[in-house]
């Protein structure tokens, strides 16, 4: 079960990103 590996991976470099724009 890769696919799960590479959403959860997915969502958290999106947060990361989000974060970063924000400050």
């Amino acid at each position: 079960m890769a696919t799960l590996h590479f959403i959860m991976v997915l969502m958290i470099v999106t947060a990361c990103a989000a974060i970063t724009e924000d400050q």
